[in-house]
């Protein structure tokens, strides 16, 4: 199955097509008195190496030298070129890295208010960052660059709805609170998503099952499957053993049968699948192919 996207962070290359003039046969000929020969029209010339998308009114870009700064909507730059990586502006903040390879925060005026300090950062979301130190551990700010939760995790997620997926040292996930307290044992050899859809996660077991547990960890669809991902409109796709596809409903019920080679989310009652000759069907909430 083709995995999902969310995301935080999407990049846009822009490419210049190149032109190709054609010429008439007089243009072809000596000039004469009457004629004078044309100038070549000069191509346009792009002047970032990269442009994203915009983030609270600001775009990041790159210039020739690879440095990062942002535009505002109209497009005049506004924060230089400065960077040697950013994220993008979330909370009114962004995280930069310098030519150490720190990581640090800029606001909108492009001033730098939380210094570079950090091996790695990503965007504010619930006012709170996900930061590495210098011991790769990995640990959470707030938006005055204040440590509310220690650097003790060796991997940590972004926070939604209160909770944000960590990974203990021997590589097992769970999930804590704002406060840091652990709400969901790190019990789990893995989880798909940073974040509950529906109420539920899907997590995969000792064994290399998936099933689903709810926000206090309880596992409410037992790990059955070989492979399970999020819930959309009451439904989440789930693999058998022999790798098709399904849907089950959120009691653990199968509802629709696996019989797919592949399969997307439920949006606005329909779904798309594909089947093993590679052809693809829209089907609706019973799974029935919708013509």
């Amino acid at each position: 199955m083709k995995h999902f996207a969310s995301a935080i962070l999407v990049a846009v290359l822009l490419a210049v097509p190149a032109t190709i003039s054609a010429q008439t046969i007089d243009n072809l000929r000596p000039p004469t008195k009457t004629t004078k020969p044309t100038a070549p029209k000069k191509k346009p010339v792009n002047k970032w190496s990269y442009k994203g998308h915009y983030y609270e009114g600001l775009c990041e870009v790159r210039d020739i030298h690879e440095k990062c700064g942002f535009i505002d909507e109209t497009g005049k730059l506004v924060i230089p070129c400065a960077w040697n990586s950013v994220v993008c502006f979330q909370e009114g903040l962004c995280a930069v890295e310098d030519d150490k390879g720190m990581w640090g925060f800029i606001d909108k005026e492009g001033q730098l208010v939380i210094p570079c300090v950090w091996k790695e950062a990503r965007a504010f979301n619930e006012g709170l960052c996900f930061v590495k130190d210098e011991k790769g551990k990995y640990g959470y700010i707030n938006n005055a660059g204040k440590v509310v939760l220690p650097c003790i995790w060796k991997y940590a997620n972004y926070f939604y709805d209160g909770l944000a997926k960590v990974i203990d040292e021997k590589g097992l996930h769970g999930f804590i609170d704002k406060t840091g307290k652990i709400i969901v044992p790190c019990v789990w050899k893995d989880v798909h998503y940073p974040m509950y859809n529906e109420g539920l996660v899907s997590v995969m077991d000792s064994s290399q099952k998936w099933g689903f547990i709810d926000k206090t960890g309880q596992l409410v669809i037992p790990c059955n499957w070989a492979d399970a991902y999020f819930f959309s409109e009451g439904l989440a796709p789930v693999m058998d053993s022999n790798g098709k596809w399904g849907y089950i409903d959120l009691t653990g019920k199968l509802v629709i049968p696996c019989t797919w080679q592949e399969v997307e989310k439920f949006k606005n009652g329909y779904a798309k699948v594909k089947n093993a000759k590679g052809k693809v069907f829209k089907i609706d909430r019973t799974g029935k192919i919708i013509k």
